[in-house]
């Protein structure tokens, strides 16, 4: 009698021990984004180089999301972008919007400063973070610097 409640006891310490690594398990997982590679939106970039008189000549990126749905269903927002060619590489954390938002509209489009054009033509790798906390990775090729005069 005194093996089958230790038996019980055993069992139980066993049940109760991977319940609470479960749990634990999940609320570290849901406190941590995971990087995903995006699929429900779609980035446009497009790389101005100023060279209009009058103005800073300064260069930088335009960021167009398209939800792959009708609206988004939560806000967004930019973290991190950066570019990569033979040339060089140029990345910021800078964006003339730092909050997030969206929710609700077509499309979200967002604006990063002093790119140095000297790279040229470059592949940008792109991390947008949703407002549950989720982060998606894009990657787009081949991105031309377009000069305006």
């Amino acid at each position: 009698m005194n093996n089958l409640s230790f038996i019980s006891k055993s069992k139980w310490l066993i049940i109760l021990s991977a319940l609470f690594i479960g749990i634990v398990s999940c609320k570290s997982t849901k406190l941590s984004p995971t990087p995903l590679i995006g699929k429900e939106m779609t980035v446009k970039l497009t790389v101005i180089q100023n060279q209009m008189p009058m103005s800073s000549k300064s260069s930088y990126v335009i960021i167009d999301i398209q939800p792959e749905d009708s609206t988004f269903n939560e806000n967004i927002r930019l973290i991190e972008i950066s570019a990569t060619s033979a040339n060089g590489t140029w990345s910021s954390k800078d964006f003339d919007h730092k909050d997030f938002y969206g929710k609700g509209f077509k499309g979200y489009q967002n604006c990063s400063r002093d790119f140095n054009p000297s790279i040229g033509r470059s592949d940008f790798k792109l991390k947008i973070e949703s407002e549950s906390g989720q982060i998606k990775l894009f990657e787009i090729e081949n991105v031309q610097v377009m000069t305006v005069q």
